[in-house]
């Protein structure tokens, strides 16, 4: 069943809690404008006419009926490259939503003393809407691990930090959600919740 593909909607049918409740509490009005949608809209579709057909063993019996297939369970045909669509446009819509993570060097120097030494300092940035736990009410979850970096070094030696896996958290993303964001009321930022900075000896 195609989850963004919407019968009840389709049909003016008024949103029920819970919505599985949808399935079992149709009215009377609800079948007619069901009928009424599917004949104009899906072709005749799921109301399919009765007619008589000659069984070998039962006789003369009536066939026809329900059927879900098309129009239920699935869009009609003619409805679903815009249902594909839509779901193309809902899925790069969430994303580009994703947190975008990067790595930048703002500034690396050598040392006066020891002469060997050099000083690097690094930026890890979310550049992305959602931070990098995704949502809030995620955070907490065990799979919601933070931020790590890990440091190697080719034809040079990193003094310090001493740890190889360095600790960074959680970053913020740039967006807030609705009704979140900076008001007339709270005129101020939340910070450079969105970057942390580490400095390498190496």
């Amino acid at each position: 069943m195609i989850e963004l593909w919407d019968l009840f909607t389709q049909i003016g049918m008024e949103r029920k809690t819970p919505f599985v409740d949808v399935y079992s509490r149709l009215d009377r009005k609800d079948l007619g404008a069901l009928a009424k949608w599917d004949k104009d809209n899906n072709k005749g579709r799921i109301f399919g006419k009765w007619k008589k057909v000659k069984h070998p063993q039962l006789g003369e019996v009536e066939v026809g009926g329900l059927d879900l297939r098309i129009g239920i369970s699935n869009p009609p045909y003619e409805m679903v490259g815009k249902i594909c669509e839509q779901h193309s446009d809902a899925f790069l819509r969430v994303a580009s939503l994703v947190p975008r993570v990067v790595v930048e060097v703002v500034k690396s120097e050598k040392l006066v003393s020891p002469a060997q030494f050099t000083r690097v300092e690094l930026r890890i940035a979310n550049r992305g809407y959602l931070s990098t736990y995704g949502l809030s009410s995620a955070k907490k979850l065990a799979i919601s691990e933070p931020l790590r970096a890990t440091v190697e070094a080719e034809g040079c030696t990193v003094m310090a930090p001493s740890e190889k896996v360095i600790e960074l958290g959680h970053l913020s993303g740039w967006g807030q959600g609705l009704y979140n964001g900076v008001s007339i009321f709270f005129p101020w930022t939340r910070g450079n919740v969105h970057e942390r900075f580490v400095t390498l000896m190496v």
